[in-house]
């Protein structure tokens, strides 16, 4: 998680396709090591300051861990006492409509107070982070 906050930006960015790919292809096991590891806190920071391609990766790497049924609890908390509702908020406002698109799904499908139950869960942002660079 510590190559995250990284200033040199291509440690950053292989830190964040490299974890970016484990959300897309780890089992429950190795998202939930990564979840308490930090990396929802480190996603956030890429939300905040990342490169365009980054922020994607980091909000589709959210999304792979909000559909893990497991820690879809656990990682709803830690987005929200990270300020990382405040930060998809600000990202719906984004010039690249992927990015703004892919935030406010978010915010729909986890984050408002009327959520649905379990229907919207199985849509997908349209893209993978998972994809090789």
């Amino acid at each position: 998680m510590d190559a995250l906050n990284q200033t040199f930006l291509d440690v950053q960015r292989e830190a964040t396709w490299a974890l970016g790919n484990l959300t897309a292809g780890g089992n429950p096991e190795q998202l939930e090591f990564l979840v308490d590891a930090g990396g929802v806190s480190a996603f956030l920071k890429v939300l905040a300051g990342g490169e365009a391609s980054l922020i994607t990766v980091a909000l589709d790497s959210l999304n792979n861990m909000l559909k893990c049924l497991d820690l879809k609890e656990k990682v709803k908390e830690q987005v929200v006492s990270g300020k990382g509702v405040e930060r998809l908020e600000v990202l719906q406002q984004f010039v690249n409509t992927g990015i703004s698109d892919k935030a406010t799904q978010i915010l729909k499908t986890y984050f408002q107070e009327d959520e649905a139950p379990c229907q919207s869960e199985e849509e997908d942002l349209g893209g993978e982070s998972g994809d090789e660079k």
